[in-house]
């Protein structure tokens, strides 16, 4: 399991979704804050001095690995890292091809619910997120008749 260091459950979160991003594919550090921008419509651009730690930790433990070309560090998820997400149950065992693309973009949908559920105060000042979200929750209720 993890192990808390200096900055504890603040960083727990941060260090799952970049084990999850890195489940994806090699990233750069760079590349991990752009994406969580991205994920969070803009609501929520994590700092270098949040993210590099945390990639620091996660390859102390043996979660993550990285390797150098040139002055950048492409980071990317080790057996250990996937194992942890298992059992977590942010990722599944392999799947057939047909099944794959559905499930893993309902997945990632489930985590955008969760962020967004985070970030309730903003959709509230928002009106404008606001009234987005329920187009999107009007086009979810169709695929569901």
């Amino acid at each position: 399991m993890w192990r808390w260091g200096a900055r504890g459950a603040r960083t727990f979160g941060l260090k799952l979704r970049i084990l999850y991003m890195l489940s994806r594919g090699e990233m750069t550090g760079a590349e991990i804050i752009d994406s969580i921008a991205a994920i969070s419509m803009g609501l929520w651009r994590p700092s270098p001095g949040s993210v590099y730690p945390a990639l620091k930790e996660l390859t102390e433990e043996g979660y993550v690995e990285f390797r150098e070309v040139g002055n950048r560090k492409f980071y990317r998820i080790t057996e250990k890292g996937k194992n942890h997400l298992a059992e977590m149950g942010m990722i599944e065992v392999p799947r057939t091809e047909s099944e794959s693309g559905t499930s893993e973009i309902l997945e990632s949908l489930g985590y955008y619910i969760d962020y967004l559920m985070d970030e309730r105060d903003e959709l509230e000042r928002n009106p404008k997120l606001k009234e987005r979200l329920k187009e999107i929750r009007d086009r979810i209720d169709q695929l569901l008749r």
